[in-house]
């Protein structure tokens, strides 16, 4: 089980570094260190986004897709691994409620940054919760 748990911490990873740009970084070191993850991973914000082609849009969807269903399998394989609260969980939650077709994803969140210009600083997959997914959620929609 070695192989699953390198993925299961790389999945982790991914989640952590894309969700460190919400908050500020107050220390030189920080600052720096997160230069540095930027420059190898950047985060898709939308003054990015609005400049994609419909295709492209579609590839990061996908992507976001697949890391929901990989983890959704790894889940129901292993679980000691489910995280209610966790934005797979959620996600999958939210899908199971009321299915979106990607064109509808791509939709909402090109309706989002249409409304909002003065928010093309927001990172798309902070746009994708708040638009997509809390919006099909049940209940506790955190």
């Amino acid at each position: 089980m070695i192989g699953f748990k390198y993925f299961r911490h790389f999945i982790i990873l991914l989640f952590m570094f894309s969700s460190v740009f919400f908050f500020s970084i107050n220390t030189f070191a920080a600052k720096e260190t997160m230069k540095q993850v930027q420059m190898e991973m950047p985060i898709l914000r939308g003054d990015m986004w609005i400049k994609m082609t419909n295709d492209e849009k579609a590839s990061f969807i996908w992507g976001v897709g697949h890391v929901v269903t990989t983890e959704k399998v790894l889940m129901r394989n292993n679980p000691e691994i489910k995280r209610e609260r966790g934005f797979v969980a959620r996600a999958i939650e939210a899908s199971n409620n009321k299915q979106m077709k990607m064109q509808e994803i791509i939709d909402a969140i090109d309706v989002y940054y249409e409304k909002n210009p003065d928010e093309l600083e927001t990172s798309v997959f902070e746009v994708l919760w708040y638009e997509t997914i809390v919006p099909r959620l049940t209940v506790d929609k955190k």
